[in-house]
């Protein structure tokens, strides 16, 4: 496998994540997907703010879905760390606003478990972000996540059963180099 094959790719997967939960300003209250999710853990204070919320990505052509957890921190900056992982069971949602009757998705056939961080999102520059499978060191699951990624629509999900075991891991939080699943693509670059 080419190391810069891989790199990219990772690279490609948290620009995708950054834009399709950030798209439009990096900001609390702003107008993101990231807003418009449940809140399910939340921290504010003085010179502090954390937020957890929860999607879940459903595959467009098969009743498949997985499940999003996104940390984001402000303290000095802006960092956000997504945790994409498998459902463990067969749910219940509705697919369409007009939709009455609750269709049933099941887990990906193939096990799917990483952490994907920005240590700070929306500067233009590189900045401190990692990828790390949590499963196990093998680098092609980035070659499978991004055709999931891409054929998979997000819908807000607000049951925290379904995102409980993720959200107290350390997996979930923002990694911090010698954090375990601190693994840069690239690193902090001055400008």
């Amino acid at each position: 496998m080419n190391p810069r094959m891989v790199q990219i790719t990772k690279k490609y997967i948290l620009d995708t994540l950054n834009s399709l939960f950030f798209s439009n300003t990096v900001m609390w209250d702003g107008i993101d997907q990231f807003n418009q999710l449940p809140i399910l853990t939340s921290e504010n204070d003085k010179n502090y703010h954390y937020e957890q919320r929860g999607a879940l990505l459903i595959h467009k052509d098969r009743f498949t879905a997985f499940r999003a957890v996104i940390t984001v921190q402000e303290q000095s900056h802006f960092a956000a760390c997504y945790r994409v992982a498998n459902i463990k069971e067969p749910i219940k949602v509705l697919l369409t606003e007009n939709l009455v009757k609750e269709t049933t998705i099941f887990p990906l056939h193939y096990p799917i478990d990483v952490s994907v961080s920005d240590g700070s999102v929306g500067v233009k520059a590189y900045s401190a972000v990692s990828f790390f499978n949590n499963i196990d060191s093998n680098d092609s699951i980035a070659f499978k996540l991004v055709p999931l990624l891409l054929n998979s629509y997000l819908i807000a999900y607000e049951d925290r059963s379904v995102f409980e075991d993720l959200l107290e891991d350390s997996r979930s939080q923002i990694p911090y180099p010698g954090d375990e699943h601190y693994s840069p693509i690239f690193s902090k670059r001055e400008t």
